[in-house]
């Protein structure tokens, strides 16, 4: 607290077995406002969002920094890691579809951006970045988006992309253009199954964190028994 030049009696309750934080104190917390502008507008749209909801979604993705105490892998801080990174997720896509229908393409592939810097393997994303880039008249990006989405596919996962972005990387080759309306929609079956593996890919890559974390404490107490069995003698 005294570095950011407030006094710890503003938000710190210091008792001889406890500290506890201060609620009614002059603060705020990120986390609060984050989860408060994304739920306002979990069931409106992207054809419904007003600008300042917009500005407002957008203000409250910027406060995602990062995912909640990484390195941590207690129960209670896994859930509330992916319950926040899922909301963040979200959110980007409802954003990234607004800035679509408005035919804000630099908008659009900035969003897409971000959430593939959060997880490169989202199909989804390439797709509809690969889209964009055609919409903007630059193939060769569009091109170079699913080449990158097919190195990522087969390292991380072990898969090749499915039938439709196959299929629209055939139509980008052979120059076909495409509207506003084919650019939103809803996920196929083939989508969901997608997604699912990526899903499960996540899934597979916490739990190897969580399986070093464990071996590294069991080598970590088998290095101090060791150290605390010597200091005996």
């Amino acid at each position: 607290m005294q570095a950011v030049g407030a006094d710890s009696e503003d938000y710190l309750a210091i008792e001889e077995d406890r500290i506890a934080f201060v609620g009614s104190g002059p603060f705020w917390l990120d986390i609060e406002i984050f989860e408060l502008e994304i739920s306002s507008c979990l069931n409106i749209s992207e054809q419904e969002l007003s600008s300042d909801k917009i500005q407002a979604l957008e203000s409250a993705v910027d406060l995602y920094i990062g995912d909640l105490l990484e390195g941590v892998y207690q129960d209670w801080c896994l859930y509330d890691r992916e319950h926040l990174r899922l909301l963040y997720v979200n959110t980007l896509h409802k954003i990234m579809a607004y800035h679509i229908l408005g035919g804000n393409i630099p908008h659009g592939l900035d969003c897409g951006q971000r959430l593939l810097e959060l997880d490169e393997t989202q199909e989804l994303v390439h797709r509809q970045m690969m889209r964009l880039y055609l919409r903007q008249g630059d193939r060769r990006s569009a091109i170079a988006q699913y080449k990158h989405c097919y190195q990522i596919l087969q390292q991380e996962l072990g898969i090749s992309p499915t039938r439709e972005t196959r299929d629209l990387y055939r139509e980008i080759l052979a120059g076909n253009s495409i509207s506003a309306s084919e650019m939103i929609l809803n996920p196929t079956m083939t989508d969901k199954g997608s997604l699912i593996r990526q899903a499960l890919g996540r899934l597979h890559s916490l739990q190897r964190s969580v399986e070093e974390t464990r071996t590294e404490l069991k080598s970590l107490e088998k290095v101090i028994s060791q150290v605390l069995a010597e200091m005996r003698h």
